[in-house]
């Protein structure tokens, strides 16, 4: 058996029939560069979650107003601002800050009007998270006490509200949200996983001015808080048990009751959000590899029609001598050929469809200005080798089939 014999031949064939070579080499063209696409851009969604992750500190506990648990909701009761001072008084808390959101009409220079997603903390919240201002200043104690009307607004807000200022001269601005004006008193860097979308922007208040001054109600109500517990002092599990006990206390909650609230430690959150983004990048790679199947099949449809249509050549090469193993083997070179062909022209348009989807990312405005595709080498080999198996595996049959004719019947066929 001459290998590079049959190689040349398996070449001159695919070159006979150029159209149907190229429509076969289309499917697995597609299949591969999906594959890197979607597996390039779940990567880099995963790594722009965990750098903003990365931030959050093991020293911080998520307290949520309702008991959730795998069958939903299955008690409920508000956390109030009772509730918040209690937690934020126990001496192994060191800083404590409520999470409130809610969407607000806003506009800005000129009547430049848009949707807000607008967040209420306390000055805690900036002062223990890892603050990133693009100018200004963070809230003080005295405003969130007082409810002042001071707003800071991310770099995406403001270039929407006020196109001819730049996060320094916005300083001292007003916004005005639900007819009040709030002044700017400083811009907040935009987030690698912030999204704007359509037209609403991102922007936070002292909670206090949340609930007090545009709340319907004019009541502080906190549908979660954040507390940052003294690591010298306690553990984030010694001060889940704490908050617990006072919480269950203070609802009057009997043995036999079960936890109106949700408590969540941050490194459980950081976990689950990790658990998510394996699935969802595991999921976007599950939906490409069908269109490389499809690819696959599409060889196997192909290479059967190539047998069928040669059968009296196959017949007449056996009859002159050529053995079953040669037979197999030009057929799977002629598979291998088209699929690893493919592979690599699907390995170009995968790697330039990418980058060119994270330059328009970037470009949009719309809060993906860090981010970036994760295309390593392990990925590019893997996706070949990939193809080359698609083609070599569904490639088989065909080429079998080629080999078990008979040289008497192939020679009978029309």
């Amino acid at each position: 058996m001459n290998i590079k014999f049959l190689l040349l031949e398996a070449l001159r064939n695919l070159r006979a029939n150029k159209g149907r070579s190229l429509l076969t080499i289309l499917g697995i063209l597609i299949g591969v560069s999906s594959v890197i696409m979607m597996t390039g851009i779940g990567l880099g969604v995963r790594r722009a979650l965990n750098s903003q992750l990365s931030d959050l500190g093991t020293d911080e506990i998520y307290i949520y107003e309702g008991y959730y648990s795998s069958e939903g909701m299955s008690a409920f009761a508000r956390l109030t601002k009772g509730d918040y001072d209690a937690i934020c008084s126990l001496p192994i808390i060191k800083d404590c800050s409520p999470e409130i959101g809610n969407s607000y009409p806003v506009v800005g220079e000129g009547g430049t009007s848009a949707t807000a997603n607008l967040s209420g903390y306390s000055e805690a919240y900036y002062r223990n998270e890892t603050l990133k201002l693009a100018s200004g200043r963070n809230f003080t104690k005295s405003e969130v006490e007082g409810a002042a009307m001071v707003v800071l607004p991310d770099e995406n807000a403001v270039m929407r509200l006020f196109p001819n200022d730049t996060p320094e001269t916005v300083i001292g601005k007003k916004i005005k949200i639900r007819d009040l004006n709030f002044e700017i008193i400083g811009v907040l860097k935009n987030s690698s996983t912030t999204i704007s979308y359509g037209n609403m922007i991102m922007a936070s208040v002292p909670y206090t001015a949340m609930t007090l001054r545009l709340s319907p109600d004019r009541r502080i109500n906190i549908a979660s808080m954040i507390a940052f517990i003294d690591p010298e002092k306690t553990t984030a599990a010694e001060a889940t048990t704490v908050i617990t006990a006072l919480l269950r206390e203070r609802h009057s909650l009997s043995e036999t009751d079960s936890d109106d609230f949700t408590i969540q430690q941050a490194q459980e959150y950081i976990e689950s959000t990790d658990r998510i983004s394996k699935s969802f990048v595991i999921f976007l790679g599950g939906v490409a590899a069908i269109s490389l199947l499809v690819g696959g099949i599409g060889i196997m449809n192909i290479m059967l029609v190539v047998v069928s249509e040669r059968t009296r050549e196959i017949g007449l090469r056996k009859a002159i001598g050529a053995k079953k193993a040669d037979i197999l083997t030009q057929f799977l070179f002629e598979s291998a050929i088209l699929s690893l062909f493919g592979g690599f022209v699907g390995i170009f348009f995968g790697v330039l469809t990418s980058e060119i989807l994270a330059v328009l990312l970037r470009s949009s405005g719309q809060g993906f200005d860090d981010f970036s595709v994760v295309i390593s080498a392990p990925i590019l080999f893997g996706a070949l080798l990939f193809s080359a198996m698609f083609g070599l595996f569904f490639g088989f049959y065909p080429a079998n089939r080629a080999a078990e004719l008979q040289p008497v019947t192939a020679l009978r066929s029309e």
